[in-house]
C-alpha cells in the first residue's frame, strides 16, 4: 500500500512530498508518511497478543500490572529506534491497553 502511494507521488506533478526512486525500499523498514500507523499498530498486537498467551492479561490486576510498564516505555520511546515504527508503537501501547 505504501509503496503504491509513493509512485503515485512520484507521478503525479505537483505533489507535497517526494522520495526519490533509490529510497523507495526504506518504506518496508522505516514509516512513511500516515502508514507509520499501520505498523505501530501491528507491533502492538503482536505485544498484547504475547502478553495474553503469557497469562498476563487474564485478570485486572495483572491487565494493571502490566500498564506501569508500558507507561515507563512511553515516555523512554526516545530511546528507542524507529525501525519498523518501534518507537510509535511504544507511544501507542499504553492507549491501547486502556481499551
Amino acid at each position: 500500500m505504501g509503496f503504491l502511494f509513493v509512485v503515485t507521488q512520484r507521478l503525479v506533478p505537483g505533489s507535497n512530498m517526494r522520495l526519490d526512486w533509490h529510497q523507495m525500499p526504506s518504506i518496508l523498514l522505516y514509516p512513511y508518511a500516515h502508514f507509520w500507523f499501520l505498523q505501530a499498530l501491528f507491533l502492538v498486537f503482536l505485544m498484547v497478543g504475547g502478553l495474553d498467551l503469557a497469562g498476563l492479561l487474564s485478570s485486572r490486576l495483572r491487565a494493571g500490572i502490566v500498564l506501569g510498564p508500558a507507561a515507563l516505555l512511553f515516555h523512554a520511546s526516545g530511546l528507542f529506534t524507529d525501525v519498523f515504527a518501534f518507537k510509535r508503537a511504544l507511544y501507542l501501547l499504553p492507549f491501547s491497553w486502556q481499551g
